[in-house]
């Protein structure tokens, strides 16, 4: 079990510092340090970049990519997280929450697919706007 967790915290971490250099205005919710290692919850400062996970969900569906929006606690509602909100986001960034879960069958190379679908999903957003 730690040699897993481990391997899940590396895809994780590896996945974290990827979308963070493609995209500077993403958050990362959590405490830095302790925290599961097989989840990555992430929204965008809506200020810089606008977004909202509902938006992200179907567009990396699409491409075969599952997460979900918001956090645990609020899976399946509109309303924005209140531990995302009682963590200091504003209701437009912690609507713009997205869930990444990792497992057993995840690779290296799903880590490449993510980062290129949303890129792929956020500059279809952009272009929209």
């Amino acid at each position: 079990m730690e040699r897993e967790s481990a391997r899940l915290k590396a895809l994780r971490d590896d996945l974290e510092g990827r979308l963070k250099a493609r995209f500077p205005a993403l958050i990362v919710n959590g405490n830095p340090t302790s925290r599961l290692p097989h989840i990555l919850n992430v929204c965008f400062d809506t200020g810089t970049l606008p977004m909202e996970g509902e938006m992200l969900v179907p567009g990396l569906d699409l491409l075969g990519i599952a997460v979900t929006s918001g956090s645990a606690c609020t899976s399946g509602s509109m309303q924005p997280s209140h531990v995302l909100s009682a963590m200091g986001r504003d209701s437009d960034s912690a609507r713009s929450a997205i869930r990444f879960s990792f497992g057993m069958s995840n690779s290296e190379g799903d880590i490449d697919r993510v980062v290129k679908g949303v890129e792929d999903v956020v500059g279809k957003a952009r272009r929209r706007d």
